[in-house]
């Protein structure tokens, strides 16, 4: 199965092109529930289930690893990405390294600047 960066769910690519600056991507980085390392850690995760096992259009491998992660914000994460229109893990994973990569890219402008 290959997954496809473009098939992200519309609310979160709205969002996105809404952030005209790396101030408010930087606040808006900060209101998410998950930090950057568990993030791309959820990533990797998901990458590799993905891949392996299919997307069964269910969030399974998403809740297992915050169950074992993060078990005592695993409802307020798995709800949070449910209002970003996520419904299974394949789009998860798309969400969380579109995360990722404007993480880094967040990260990339502050080192430039300094």
């Amino acid at each position: 199965m290959l997954l496809k960066m473009d098939n992200l769910p519309g609310y979160f690519v709205n969002s996105c092109r809404e952030l005209r600056n790396a101030k408010e991507l930087d606040e808006w980085m900060n209101t998410l529930p998950i930090d950057g390392l568990l993030m791309m850690r959820l990533m990797e995760h998901l990458k590799y289930g993905v891949n392996h096992y299919g997307c069964d259009r269910d969030m399974e491998l998403t809740g297992r690893f915050l169950q074992l992660n993060l078990p005592e914000d695993k409802k307020e994460v798995m709800d949070w990405l449910i209002d970003q229109g996520i419904a299974c893990d394949c789009d998860a994973f798309a969400f969380v390294s579109k995360l990722a990569s404007m993480a880094h890219n967040q990260l990339r402008v502050h080192n430039n600047a300094l």
